[in-house]
Parts: C-alpha cells; structure tokens; sequence
C-alpha cells in the first residue's frame, strides 16, 4: 500500500508507486479486505495467498486460505451488487476446484 493524496486529502491506496495507474479496477476498500483477510489468516498460523488460481485454472480466488487438514478455503469480498445466477456460477467454479467459500 501506498500513501497518496487526493484533492488535498492523504489515503492509503494500491498504487505501484505515488502517481501511477491502479494495479486492477478493484476498489482500494475491497484490495485492502482482501489483505487484511490474508494477514489475519496467516498471523493465527494459516498459510494465505492473494489472488491465486483453483488447481485446474477455472476460478481466481482473491483470498486462498490453507485451514487445517489440509481444507482450502476462498474469501471473496463482494461490495456491488451480485446477481444469484452470477454467484452461482462462480461458487461452481470453486467448488469443482476443491474450494469451500468462506
């Protein structure tokens, strides 16, 4: 994370570095839930990774959690609007690559 200043006001926000484009369209509120998730998970011993592909390729998960036992879990942080057909779909994606969604 970086600290910026728009319109007079300083903020955290993913940027590569000050004045340079965002790294993906994804808003800062939902790039930092997914880091915090990330690091709460690996400071009570989980192993987190951000922005990881399921085994087979189909689904990106934005927070991939090893759990105990050898479960991987998925966070994904939604702050729009989702449609359930939409929501449907992708927890398939998940599912059918070993995911359980968080």
């Amino acid at each position: 994370m970086y600290l910026v200043q728009r319109d007079g006001v300083w903020l955290a926000s993913h940027y590569r570095k000050p004045g340079e484009k965002p790294i993906s369209h994804e808003s800062d509120e939902h790039l930092a839930r997914k880091e915090r998730v990330a690091k709460d998970s690996e400071d009570h011993g989980f192993r987190a990774d951000i922005e990881s592909q399921t085994a087979d390729g189909h689904a990106r998960l934005d927070v991939r959690i090893k759990g105990a036992n050898g479960i991987v879990l998925g966070y994904e942080p939604q702050l729009s609007a989702q449609t359930a057909r939409g929501m449907r779909a992708r927890e398939g994606f998940r599912r059918r690559g070993g995911i359980q969604s968080v």
